[in-house]
C-alpha cells in the first residue's frame, strides 16, 4: 500500500524540486520537502474515503466528477488534466534533455526531439 501511495505521490514537480532542496540545502531539504508534503497524503486519505462514501460505484476521481457535476463539469476537469498532464510531460522531456546535455553534451534542443522520438520507437516495437 505504501509502495502504491507513493507512486501516486512522486511525479517529476517532486523529484525536480526535491533534488533542487537537496543541492541548495543539503541533506535536510529533500527531508523537510517530503515531511511537508506528506500531509497531503493524510487528507488524500480522508478524501478518498469520504468520496467511496458517497459514490460507492465510481472507481476514479473523474467519475465521482461526472455523477456530481454532470457533463460539463466533467469536461472541464478534463480539460485541466490534460493540461496538467501536458505541462508534466514538457517538464519531463525538458528534464531528461538538461541531464542529456549534461552526461552526452548534446544540445538541448535536439535532446528535446530525441527523447519523446526513442519513446515512440520503443513503444512501436515492443508491441511485437
Amino acid at each position: 500500500m505504501a509502495s502504491s501511495v507513493i507512486s501516486a505521490w512522486i511525479w517529476t514537480a517532486t523529484l525536480l524540486e526535491s533534488s533542487t532542496v537537496a543541492y541548495k540545502y543539503g541533506i535536510r531539504g529533500p527531508f523537510w520537502y517530503a515531511a511537508g508534503a506528506s500531509i497531503q497524503i493524510i487528507i488524500f486519505a480522508v478524501v478518498a474515503l469520504e468520496l467511496k462514501k458517497r459514490a460507492p460505484s465510481s472507481h476514479t476521481f473523474t467519475e465521482f466528477l461526472y455523477l456530481r457535476l454532470g457533463k460539463f463539469g466533467h469536461k472541464v476537469f478534463l480539460f485541466f488534466a490534460l493540461l496538467a498532464n501536458s505541462i508534466v510531460m514538457a517538464m519531463l522531456v525538458l528534464g531528461g534533455a538538461v541531464a542529456l546535455n549534461a552526461l552526452t553534451g548534446i544540445d538541448i534542443t535536439i535532446a528535446c526531439f530525441i527523447i519523446p522520438l526513442s519513446i515512440v520507437v520503443y513503444t512501436y516495437f515492443g508491441e511485437f
